[in-house]
């Protein structure tokens, strides 16, 4: 056996270990983060919710075309490299061409409702991503485009540091990059300008941190869950990788018993 092996083994092991530690202290924290009722958020407070997505204004999503109220939409250009000789196979490699996170939507929990706009990397869904690759075109230039979508009706679940909608609006009138349904904007303004308004907390920009598609009881399970999973399976890829190199080492020992 090829002595790499048996080290690649090991070395993938203590990745997963390493992953693993920091999952489980996720877990750990978000254990003793609250998950609080959206009537009795506080301004810049760590908080978690949980509830119902909803939207008076839909969107259409760009690679499944299905209707949401928020996505996001990942696209990434494949450069091909088919070797210096001939017959080499070569290999490919991509770069980031754009991250597009358009749209928000409300959560509702039943004691009131608060404005959530993820925006790239805060997206930690159950549901697979809708991918359209291009890549297995053997063309250089080729796309993948990679959707998460959060869907009108779906129980989320954001963790985060909420603020008044005044604050997300002044964000907003100062953030041209900020991709918004005009029709969802405008009920943003009627809702600033009316009684509802002054009392909304908001999700948004650096107080957004997580936004999932699962209830907060099993979000929390499932990060500790996979801390488990990432732990285990790296201490067996480590344990039996260093175990199969050194038994290489030994083999490959001279014998120097008939000395």
């Amino acid at each position: 056996m090829n002595p790499l092996i048996p080290l690649g083994a090991l070395l993938v092991g203590i990745v997963l270990i390493i992953f693993g530690l920091i999952k489980r202290g996720s877990a750990n924290e978000y254990k003793a983060i609250p998950c609080s009722p959206i009537t009795g958020l506080r301004d810049e407070e760590r908080a978690f919710i949980t509830g119902t997505a909803t939207s008076p204004v839909h969107t259409r999503a760009p690679v499944s075309g299905e209707s949401c109220v928020f996505y996001l939409e990942v696209v990434d250009r494949v450069h091909r490299d088919h070797g210096g000789r001939s017959g080499s196979m070569g290999h490919n490699h991509k770069s980031r061409v754009s991250e597009k996170a358009y749209g928000g939507f409300f959560v509702k929990d039943g004691s009131g409702s608060a404005l959530v706009v993820p925006h790239y990397g805060t997206l930690d869904l159950n549901k697979p991503e809708t991918v359209k690759d291009d890549s297995l075109i053997d063309t250089d230039g080729s796309m993948t485009r990679t959707e998460s979508v959060i869907n009108e009706g779906e129980t989320v679940t954001v963790l985060g540091r909420p603020r008044p909608l005044s604050d997300f609006m002044r964000y907003m009138r100062g953030n041209s990059g900020l991709d918004i349904p005009a029709a969802f904007l405008e009920q943003l303004l009627k809702l600033e300008a009316g009684e509802e308004g002054s009392s909304m907390m908001c999700f948004f920009g650096q107080g957004v941190e997580k936004v999932s598609d699962v209830a907060h009881a099993d979000y929390v399970a499932g990060t500790a869950n996979s801390a488990s999973f990432l732990l285990k399976l790296g201490a067996a890829l480590a344990v039996s990788g260093a175990g199969f190199f050194l038994y290489l080492l030994k083999a490959a020992a001279p014998d120097t018993s008939g000395l």
